[in-house]
Formats: C-alpha cells, sequence, structure tokens
C-alpha cells in the first residue's frame, strides 16, 4: 500500500518495484533460498476507477513497450472499450509522446474487419490516451510467441511454421 500512496503519480515505477520483487521470490524459492521477507500481496492499481475522456478504466489488460492498456467502460454509450495511455516516464521523451500520438492517428484513419477501430484520444491531465474496440481473446504477445513454437509459461508450445 505504501508504494501505491507515494508513488500514485509514477505508477511504471511502482510496477517496476512490485515486478522485481516477484521476480527475487521466484528466484530464492527455485534456489531453495529463504527469502528475508514474504513476497507482498498484490496492490490494488491506482489506475482502476480513473477517468480519461467519456471512459473510466475498469482493469488492465495488457502492457506493452508503448503503453498500458486497460478495459474501460465509455459512459455516454455504455460501452466496453480498451483505453492504451502513455507511461509517465515517457513523457521526458518528446519523441515517445509523438509516436504515441502519432500511433492514435493512423490507427484512427485504418479501416479493416481485423483492425480495431480508435474512439477517441486525448491527454487529461498529462495523461496522453487513446481509446478502441475492445476485443475479447487471448493476449496477442502470447498468442505470438505460442504461434512460433516459443515457450509460453513455462511450456514448449508446438510450431506451426
Amino acid at each position: 500500500m505504501f508504494l501505491a500512496i507515494e508513488a500514485a503519480e509514477e505508477i511504471e515505477l511502482v510496477d517496476v518495484v512490485l515486478e522485481r520483487l516477484r521476480a527475487r521470490a521466484k528466484r530464492d524459492a527455485s534456489t531453495g533460498a529463504r527469502a528475508k521477507a514474504p513476497a507482498p500481496a498484490p496492490e490494488r492499481d491506482p489506475w482502476i476507477g480513473k477517468k480519461l475522456g467519456d471512459f473510466v478504466l475498469l482493469e488492465r489488460v495488457g502492457r506493452g513497450a508503448m503503453g498500458l492498456v486497460f478495459k474501460a467502460r465509455q459512459a455516454s454509450l455504455q460501452r466496453d472499450a480498451a483505453v492504451k495511455i502513455l507511461p509517465f516516464e515517457a513523457l521526458s521523451n518528446a519523441n515517445q509522446v509523438t509516436r504515441f500520438d502519432k500511433e492514435a492517428r493512423v490507427a484512427a484513419r485504418l479501416r479493416h474487419p481485423h483492425l480495431d477501430s480508435v474512439f477517441a484520444a486525448g491527454c487529461d491531465h498529462d495523461v496522453h490516451w487513446f481509446a478502441m474496440e475492445l476485443v475479447d481473446g487471448p493476449d496477442r504477445a502470447r498468442e505470438i510467441k505460442r504461434l512460433r513454437g516459443e515457450v509460453v509459461d513455462g511450456a514448449a508450445s508446438p510450431s506451426y511454421s
């Protein structure tokens, strides 16, 4: 809880710290080493419940190099959407902000049955975001690894090449 309160504006730093703590606990468990402290309980994501434009963030569904993706609810149209936000640490790099904004504009112009439609984009309180169609299904990164025959969740997947 301390991390969530003290670093609420730096959510990516909280994620990094928690990931490192979890990785250390796993490493200690696999080597038989005694952990010096119990692994922390998962913290509530401080982004949940935040409103960006017309969208209320409900749960985190993904994370990538260019942002965090949340399942959200569009209040005015009462529909679910995916909202991608640019992490705070990227704000110090003008190229990343430009790239993120360009991604939103380009994606909004694309029309294809196999591409997600972009609903809206904006910047609220220095949070750059865009909302798009929410598509239920497997995690794309995991699915790509599976199709390539790479290890997914500790098990080798069959190759389809």
